[in-house]
């Protein structure tokens, strides 16, 4: 079965379309409503279908259960928050859905490796890094070196 995998920079790469219409339908419900509290019934609901049903449904198609996809879903966008915002960790944990800051960080660091404390500090040091370097390689080499001998 073909499935189109998410791109650019995810944690957890994600199928996002199935040749299964009905999975199609769970996959843009959990889609639109990643940050909100989602319920087999509601997502079952959704694709026309019984929990029991959608459930193996999207088990066998998506190799993963829907709260796997929904938890790596979030965490992926929790990643991008971390690097990208200054918001704190339970805020962002708040914000993407998860019921308490314990859970997300459990859940965060079962996907990626790492807390979410220290991917945002690993993260933002390898941008900072990242920018000092090109600035060095646009030329700011000779910035620097005129610094370093000004006194000369």
């Amino acid at each position: 079965m073909k499935k189109e995998q998410s791109t650019g920079g995810d944690i957890v790469p994600l199928p996002r379309h199935s040749e299964n219409f009905k999975v199609n339908r769970m996959i843009s419900y959990i889609e639109k409503h990643w940050n909100s509290t989602i319920e087999l019934e509601e997502l079952a609901s959704w694709a026309g279908s019984s929990p029991c049903y959608a459930s193996a449904l999207f088990s066998r198609t998506m190799c993963m259960t829907f709260i796997q996809y929904l938890n790596a879903l979030r965490v992926n966008k929790a990643s991008k928050l971390l690097v990208d915002s200054n918001m704190s960790i339970k805020d962002i944990s708040d914000f993407c859905g998860f019921q308490n800051s314990s859970y997300f960080i459990h859940i965060f660091h079962s996907l990626s490796g790492s807390t979410p404390g220290e991917y945002r500090k690993r993260k933002k040091c390898k941008l900072v890094y990242s920018v000092y370097l090109d600035s060095f390689n646009e030329g700011g080499i000779n910035e620097f070196v005129d610094s370093v001998t000004d006194g000369d």
